[in-house]
Formats: C-alpha cells, sequence, structure tokens
C-alpha cells in the first residue's frame, strides 16, 4: 500500500505539478507534442536530436540535427565533480506528417548518483507517462573520427561493459556549437 501511495504521489509530482528547474523551461504541465515541441525544447536548453526519416536538414544535410550538445557535456562536468545538476534529452521523429516527441530523458544528479526518468511518449499522446526511475552511476563521452557517442553507465568503473548509449549521432549534425 506504501509503494502504491509513493508511486502515485511522483506521478503526480511528475506529470501535474510544472515542469521547472534552475534552467528555466517554459514547459508546464503535462508533456505532450503540443507542450513540447522541439523550438521550445531547444529555447529550454534541452538536448535535442531531430531524425529525418525520409527527407535530409536543409541545415546539416543529413537525416539528423543536434542541438544544444555542449549542455550534456557541462552535465558531464557536474557528475565528475559532484555537484548536482539536471537535464533532458528529448529524440524527435520528422517526416512527411510532421514532427512529434519519439523518446524523452530527464537525468537528475543529486550529487551521488544519476536517476534517470524515461517517458513513454506513444501510449498515451496527450500526456507522456514517466518511467520509475532509474538509477546511474556516470555518462561517458565517446569521441570517434565521425561520431559522438554518449553511453550511461551502472558502475563507475564500466567504461563499456555495463553502459547503455544514451544518444549517438554524427559530428555534422551538430546545428550549433556554442560553449
Amino acid at each position: 500500500m506504501k509503494r502504491a501511495i509513493t508511486f502515485l504521489l511522483l506521478l503526480y509530482i511528475l506529470v501535474f505539478i510544472p515542469i521547472q528547474n534552475s534552467k528555466g523551461y517554459t514547459t508546464t504541465g503535462t508533456l505532450n507534442n503540443k507542450t513540447l515541441t522541439s523550438d521550445i525544447a531547444i529555447k529550454d536548453g534541452d538536448v535535442v536530436m531531430i531524425g529525418y526519416s525520409d527527407s535530409v536538414s536543409s541545415k546539416t544535410h543529413n537525416d539528423m540535427e543536434i542541438y544544444n550538445i555542449n549542455k550534456l557535456d557541462n552535465f558531464i562536468k557536474s557528475t565528475n565533480i559532484g555537484k548536482e545538476d539536471k537535464i533532458r534529452i528529448v529524440e524527435y521523429e520528422n517526416n512527411v506528417t510532421g514532427t512529434w516527441v519519439n523518446k524523452i530523458y530527464e537525468l537528475n544528479y543529486d550529487g551521488k548518483k544519476i536517476i534517470d526518468i524515461e517517458y513513454d511518449t506513444y501510449s498515451n499522446p496527450n500526456a507522456f507517462i514517466p518511467s520509475q526511475p532509474y538509477i546511474f552511476n556516470k555518462i561517458i563521452k565517446k569521441d570517434y573520427p565521425d561520431g559522438i557517442s554518449y553511453r550511461i553507465c551502472g558502475s563507475k568503473n564500466d567504461e563499456n561493459d555495463d553502459c547503455a548509449k544514451l544518444i549517438s549521432f554524427y559530428k555534422n549534425s551538430i546545428v550549433d556549437k556554442k560553449e
């Protein structure tokens, strides 16, 4: 019974209370394709990846655009020095029917661990459903000649074995390179 009440309280906090953080998100209330457009997410400082399934980007001339990736690098720096931080990563899909949210990660570093909440963006298009929190210890960045891969790890000592892909892309997909 206590678990059910705790889960419902957590769900209420995540879904119905305005989503705010120190970075000043303008997205409030329920997350869905209308409240979290790619323009809003980019403006809010979210890491945004837009995939083009049946065309190419006019900005990058390939099938993807990446925005605010420096925010993820700064988040990693915060975790390395034990400084609390938050970040949202939003993946969009674009085709002839429009652009919609494909995946959302909300990462919250409390000074010791990374708490990852992912959202189900398909079951209810009017209100994305948050997952149970997943706990991780670090994020590693792999820099390859043509691409970059960010991996989230369950162990502080793992560089490959216990790490899952968080986001990967070609370097020429980066639209902004601001620091």
